[in-house]
């Protein structure tokens, strides 16, 4: 099972494209740990 559901991934993306912020500032804005897990998920369309 994965540590983040698809619909958080999902918010993350859609927060990162949407308001137009770059991956650092949208993982801290989710305390996520790592720039490159979200850079991940929007690379993948998730």
């Amino acid at each position: 099972m994965s540590k983040y559901s698809d619909q958080f991934k999902l918010q993350v993306v859609k927060y990162c494209i949407e308001e137009y912020q770059g991956y650092a500032s949208t993982a801290k804005h989710f305390n996520i740990p790592s720039l490159e897990t979200v850079r991940r998920w929007c690379k993948q369309g998730i």
